[in-house]
């Protein structure tokens, strides 16, 4: 289901957030995981964000990851973990849930920091699937530490 509105992709993301125990996400910086701490607490978190490492040494992106790194192991919950892309490597952004009894997420494409996105709400067999894709990310290309040369270039 496409999501048209800012305000409609707000509140589908409090819901999936507020209703979640596990989530998965993939996001550039995750600074936007800040502004309701409180729909975080005791929930598993798993999160794919840019590597800094791969942006230049002052760049606003390098110090906002490592704002958000931080402010995320203050937040209380249940587990967190953190890997990382090179940034030209992350433009397909989703936000998974998992509850006992529900499995939905948002999921939508930004390239090169682009203003311009068309996001979609998912569940059922769309959700398996970039489930599927999120899983693919954790083990085969994302990494835990900051990348090497080999990664940024």
């Amino acid at each position: 289901m496409q999501i048209i509105t800012l305000k409609e992709l707000l509140e589908k993301t409090e819901k999936i957030l507020s209703d979640a125990q596990e989530l998965l996400i993939v996001a550039e910086t995750g600074e936007w995981l800040l502004q309701n701490e409180s729909l975080l607490k005791n929930k598993t978190l798993r999160l794919i964000i840019s590597d800094p490492q791969c942006d230049y040494e002052k760049s606003f992106h390098r110090t906002k990851v490592r704002e958000v790194e931080n402010k995320l192991k203050e937040v209380e919950l249940k587990h967190l973990e953190i890997k990382y892309l090179p940034f030209f490597e992350n433009s397909r952004h989703m936000t998974l849930s998992k509850s006992k009894d529900k499995e939905e997420g948002i999921f939508f494409v930004r390239e090169a920091k682009s203003l311009f996105i068309n996001p979609i709400y998912v569940q059922g067999k769309d959700y398996k699937k970039l489930y599927s894709f999120f899983q693919m990310l954790w083990k085969n290309r994302s990494y835990s530490m900051s990348c090497t040369t080999r990664h940024c270039t």
